[in-house]
């Protein structure tokens, strides 16, 4: 399969804000889904916020459980925090969970940290492979950015 975005849902759906993408997965060998939650005015290489979930959950519970979204609308008001597009990717829903790394059954850490990046451009406005890449997670998801963050210290800060 080849990586690209299959779909991408209209801007401020499901809520102000927010979007949600299917993509294909070359690593995955199959689709994928990532929540992405938008800065107001997208700058060139604006940075990223990678955030990962937790083993029994998936790309929607930083948006619809968190709020992830609203927090993010009230950190826009400080020009330091202006410009931030916060991705929640799915883990690659395997089993109970991926740990987002790259095992028999499928490769999680390629999704997010080849696989993923390399649409960044397609996903959002102002996004490119320039724009500066931060990780956190929960849980599991805490597990794989604390993981991916050392393996791709160069790419991560």
């Amino acid at each position: 399969m080849k990586t690209r975005v299959h779909a991408l849902s209209d801007k401020g759906f499901p809520a102000p804000g927010l979007r949600f993408a299917t993509v294909g997965s070359a690593a995955l060998e199959s689709r994928a889904d990532v929540t992405l939650a938008l800065p107001k005015q997208p700058k060139k290489d604006g940075p990223v916020v990678l955030l990962l979930h937790g083993v029994l959950s998936s790309h929607w519970a930083w948006s619809g459980l968190g709020d992830v979204h609203k927090t993010l609308a009230r950190l826009q008001e400080d020009p330091e925090f202006s410009q931030f597009t916060i991705l929640m990717p799915s883990d690659g829903l395997s089993g109970l969970g991926s740990g987002y790394i790259d095992r028999h059954s499928g490769r999680f850490e390629s999704w997010l940290m080849d696989d993923l990046l390399s649409l960044l451009p397609e996903l959002a406005e102002g996004l490119s492979e320039k724009s500066s890449l931060y990780i956190g997670g929960l849980s599991m998801g805490g597990f794989g950015a604390i993981r991916c963050g050392l393996k791709h210290s160069a790419r991560v800060k």
